[in-house]
């Protein structure tokens, strides 16, 4: 199935299955924020279990979902029901399918192999809403909520979630829902202890901004200053000094994670990082683009514990979880023990080890989401907890700023310190600002309304469950605001007219291959439209009236295929400091979806390499997590190519820099990161973020 049409939780059980449970990353690209995901899917006996659908036989491709006949009219006529869930409240998309006269059986037959991305549940009704609601009666919005939560946990078959939602200094509702541990029947409540992620993030950079205010870091100085034996090999003339506000704001240019070693039973300390570092190159100079980094926060980490002299782990637990009354959270290695933790499952529902982290700084924090909301009492209080002033108000003020404005790569991103900013992501509410984390098998997102002081926290414990978890904490937010103020949100209308600094251009200009999140995607016109080539799959671009291309999928050529919210993207191309983009914009929001690449001489050397790589490491975890044993590096139309053979990874196009050196091309998280060869007991090997790759005669 083309990754395009797949979203990053699956469907329901009994009506599908699941071949993989490898956890799609949420990614920093528009272009994989809509609609992507690793899973594959396949039926499960539909038409035992709605009236009126008709089994049909599959076509040749096992990739594709397969649908149900709903009525069948004639051997020239069907009606097909799909339904596609890029939210727990999304609708069912109908499509009809005329076969010409006298096409046959084996052509309907073939035909109706249409991609089935959902199913159709029967749940109660949403909760009546009131014409009018008094302010501060948040009845509706609890309500709602619940229903909103349970039919999500049915649909998605997610085992646990809780949710605390916070106006200003008072929780005005806190629950949870399924188990925190299924086998032994132990709910989860809204004490439930969960792995917050990358949540944690915003907490460490409280502790660097704390040591700002008391005059112990200067965040835009060298790391050097604190750390002097941090290096890291650079490609570029002139590029500035490293400061903690570039790892802050994820703009440092390092790579984003040594996957070897990242997740195990006994992980190496954060601190392991400085001299893993040493060994790697820089992916950018600093302040160029946003490229998310775990291995720059658990340098912050080092930093922090320099500049305070106490470990991290103390410095968290006595300056910053304890004065925010954060009871039993926790910065650990390894998740929460015991009573009130939740167990950890994958997208099957089946009970998973949630290994032990070594970017502590990063993803470590331990809490409940009533302990996270304690982060928001502080925010809303201006830095001050109870009796205890956690930060300063300028400190508060810097974090929550938007950092890139000076960044024109970034487009539309807005990024603070550790925070992420939406502007009327929630209509009425002003800046939102918000973090989420997602571990091997956890699920979390903290949101805040500054201007309105409303937060929500969402945590769940099923690996598939972030798609639930982000559209439950908007809803929460959207409700919430609707209560405090008593009056209805008001969505800002959706681009109607195309944007003066990213207008339209013709299929030209859009024209070549480029570097995207997904793989390596070719733009080929075809008349008015383009042929879009992405890894083995084709799809189409066609005009839109503003001017804008949007994507389109044709089943078999023939019949079209609705991609929900990828959609609604708009695609166009631009130039940006000497990079050729094709630029994607979702409700007005522009952002790179890939770069333009050119064939690369492929010398004889590395054209003697291609062929077949094993993973010859032991990082037991990273194989269960990715499926990843091999690595391919193939030729092909001018451009040298790695695949990792795991589900669903693309190409990527690699540049080589030397006969023993490459690059991975394109912008964002994971491009601009090395790949480098050395020789062992006579055998070449492909080094990449720590992982090995032995070359298989």
């Amino acid at each position: 199935m083309p990754p395009w049409l797949k979203r990053l939780q699956p469907p329901a059980k009994p009506w599908v299955t699941r071949r993989a449970s490898w956890k799609c990353k949420s990614s920093s690209s528009p272009l994989m924020r809509a609609a992507v995901s690793p899973h594959r899917y396949r039926t499960k006996r539909c038409a035992r279990r709605l009236r009126g659908l008709y089994p049909v036989a599959y076509a040749n491709d096992p990739g594709y979902t397969q649908l149900h006949v709903d009525t069948l009219k004639t051997w020239s006529q069907l009606s097909c029901t799909a339904s596609i869930p890029f939210s727990p409240t999304s609708e069912c998309v109908m499509t009809q399918v005329n076969l010409p006269r006298g096409a046959g059986k084996w052509l309907l037959r073939a035909a109706v192999s249409v991609v089935c991305l959902g199913l159709m549940t029967a749940c109660a009704s949403a909760p009546s809403k009131p014409s009018n609601i008094k302010p501060g009666d948040y009845r509706y919005t609890q309500d709602y909520l619940d229903w909103m939560i349970r039919k999500a946990m049915k649909k998605q078959d997610l085992v646990g979630l809780s949710i605390a939602v916070l106006d200003d200094q008072s929780i005005v509702w806190q629950q949870g829902y399924g188990f925190a541990d299924k086998a032994n029947a132990v709910a989860a409540t809204e004490y439930t202890q969960y792995r917050a992620g990358s949540i944690s993030k915003v907490f460490t950079s409280v502790a660097a901004m704390q040591l700002v205010d008391q005059g112990q870091l200067d965040i835009d100085a060298p790391v050097t200053d604190v750390v002097p034996e941090f290096t890291i090999h650079r490609r570029f003339d002139n590029a500035t000094p490293i400061t903690p506000r570039h790892l802050m704001t994820h703009h440092a240019g390092l790579p984003a994670d040594w996957l070897d070693g990242m997740f195990t039973a006994e992980p190496a300390s954060f601190r392991e990082v400085v001299p893993l570092l040493r060994e790697t190159y820089a992916t950018l100079p600093p302040d160029t683009y946003f490229s998310y980094s775990n291995l720059g926060f658990s340098l912050l980490g080092e930093v922090i514990q320099r500049a305070s002299g106490e470990p991290f782990t103390q410095y968290m637990d006595q300056h910053v979880l304890e004065p925010l009354n954060m009871g039993t959270a926790a910065f650990a290695a390894g998740p929460a023990q015991g009573d009130g933790a939740a167990l950890a499952y994958d997208a099957d529902g089946k009970q998973v080890i949630e290994e032990g982290l070594r970017d502590v700084p990063a993803g470590g924090l331990n809490a409940s989401a009533p302990q996270l909301l304690q982060l928001a009492r502080m925010w809303f209080a201006n830095g001050q907890a109870g009796n205890q002033r956690v930060l300063s108000r300028a400190a508060i003020h810097d974090m929550q700023r938007t950092q890139n404005s000076a960044v024109p790569l970034d487009m539309d991103r807005q990024i603070g310190l550790a925070w992420h900013r939406e502007d009327n992501a929630v209509p009425g509410g002003g800046v939102l600002i918000t973090h989420s984390g997602g571990t091997i098998s956890h699920c979390s997102v903290l949101m805040l309304l500054p201007e309105r002081r409303l937060a929500v926290a969402v945590l769940s414990n099923s690996a598939h469950a972030m798609g639930t978890v982000d559209a439950v904490a908007k809803q929460a937010l959207t409700l919430m605001l609707e209560a405090k103020t008593g009056q209805a949100a008001v969505s800002e209308p959706s681009m109607a007219t195309a944007d003066a600094r990213f207008p339209p251009v013709d299929t030209s200009a859009l024209a070549g291959t480029y570097a995207t999140d997904l793989g390596l995607a070719t733009l080929t016109p075809k008349g008015d439209r383009l042929r879009v080539t992405l890894n083995d799959h084709t799809l189409s671009m066609e005009r839109a009236d503003d001017g804008y291309y949007r994507l389109r999928y044709r089943l078999m050529g023939l019949f079209p295929i609705k991609l929900g919210e990828l959609s609604a993207l708009a695609f166009t191309g631009t130039h940006i400091d000497g990079h050729n983009l094709l630029v994607a914009a979702s409700d007005g929001h522009f952002g790179v979806a890939g770069k333009r690449v050119e064939p690369v001489n492929i010398s004889p050397t590395w054209r003697a390499r291609l062929g077949e790589y094993r993973y010859v490491g032991d990082d037991n975890a990273l194989l269960t997590m990715m499926g990843l044993q091999e690595m391919h590096l193939i030729e092909r139309d001018g451009f040298l190519l790695v695949k990792m053979v795991a589900e669903e990874t693309g190409y990527l196009p690699i540049a080589p820099l030397d006969d023993d050196t490459a690059i991975i091309e394109g912008l964002g998280r994971g491009r601009g990161e090395t790949i480098r060869v050395e020789i062992r007991h006579g055998k070449e090997r492909l080094h990449h973020s720590g992982l090995v790759f032995e070359r298989v005669e």
